[in-house]
């Protein structure tokens, strides 16, 4: 009898060290946005009280089991920001958790063979501790996430004032004549800085700038053409139009033989001012991912990342071309601009007209 007895608690031992084995997966916390996640691989430990997320540097993440309302290996969406499976290898599992505050869904990544198996585990371990907790101890509410221990990156601001009189730096687009100017003629500049104010970039390089052609005088036999430009407006990254004043003067010049018209070059560069404080609305910056040894912070939703909402134009492509602008500028601001272009065979045969180089062309496909 002793030694039946001696046998089935080992037996019993044997059994829980092999179930606490299987209370561990290999997976990957996903965070963020498709096109913008952040992952982390690492070890879900499934004790009896908390889910803990480690890496090999130690605590990623621990959320008491008691705060699990749902989990799911059939996953659509996250915070609001949807995901597509890439890997047909791997399989979604989300566990939702719940506080007295808000919810908040943790993504996981991990083999299909064990997508099933983690979700009978986390669903039978946090049942268990609420049947424990509702047979006489009271529920304790969600702990606190501890305070971070390092100062994180200051968010932008929502709202930035462009103060009068900053300077706006822009290029000339076209070549002007006073031999066929007009006064009143619209005319087009390029901004060739970032402007930044209290460190956010409120106007980017390459934004377009709108002006007209203030004056001009015909050349004569013993006087110079003359032309007089103006920088009248400005587009912002939030796409906003604000006005600028910027003016230049030219005077064709004159020798003993004959006089001569004044002529101002493409390319050519001018500095506008920002005509009165002008407030400006732009988008928060992205959350911070959980800093190691922390839970998510419940009901918070990951703010997607900042984008230019200026649309790009062809013609504004062209434009940045004859500027004599480099590729590489040309290609990087086509890659940040949202705009889809229309390439017909007619739209192509205008931009190799125009001289773009093949290799802006391909950047417009994607």
């Amino acid at each position: 009898m002793k030694r039946m007895l001696t046998g089935l608690v080992a037996l019993v031992f044997l059994f829980a060290s092999v179930a606490r084995a299987d209370d561990s997966f290999k997976v990957e916390y996903v965070s963020g946005k498709k096109g913008f996640e952040t992952k982390i691989q690492g070890t879900l430990v499934i004790s009896d009280q908390t889910l803990t997320m480690m890496d090999g540097k130690g605590v990623v993440f621990e959320v008491p089991l008691k705060t699990v309302t749902r989990v799911s290996s059939r996953v659509e969406t996250i915070n609001q920001n949807s995901f597509i499976r890439l890997n047909k290898n791997m399989a979604f599992v989300s566990v939702t958790t719940e506080s007295a505050d808000a919810a908040e869904s943790i993504l996981f990544t991990i083999d299909p063979k064990l997508a099933d198996g983690l979700v009978a585990k986390i669903e039978f371990a946090a049942k268990k501790v609420k049947t424990d907790l509702g047979a006489g101890q009271p529920a304790q509410p969600a702990p606190k996430a501890p305070a971070k221990t390092n100062v994180p990156e200051a968010p932008q601001p929502t709202e930035v004032v462009i103060p009068s009189g900053t300077d706006v730096k822009v290029r000339l687009t076209r070549d002007l004549t006073s031999a066929t100017a007009k006064a009143g003629e619209s005319i087009e500049f390029s901004v060739t800085e970032d402007v930044v104010v209290n460190g956010c970039t409120v106007i980017q390089r390459a934004a377009p700038a709108s002006g007209r052609i203030l004056n001009v005088t015909r050349q004569l036999l013993s006087r110079g053409g003359k032309l007089e430009i103006t920088v009248d407006s400005v587009k912002t990254v939030n796409g906003e139009i604000v006005p600028v004043r910027g003016r230049k003067s030219v005077q064709g010049n004159r020798t003993a033989i004959r006089a001569e018209e004044a002529t101002i070059p493409s390319g050519t560069s001018l500095v506008a001012t920002s005509d009165g404080d002008r407030s400006l609305a732009l988008k928060a910056a992205p959350n911070a991912l959980p800093q190691r040894g922390q839970s998510p912070s419940i009901g918070e939703k990951q703010a997607e990342p900042q984008k230019p909402t200026a649309q790009l134009t062809i013609d504004q492509v062209i434009q940045m071309v004859v500027a004599k602008l480099p590729d590489d500028i040309i290609i990087a601001t086509i890659q940040k601009s949202p705009s889809k272009f229309e390439l017909t065979p007619e739209t192509l045969i205008k931009l190799k007209a125009a001289g773009v180089s093949d290799a802006v062309i391909r950047a417009m496909t994607r």
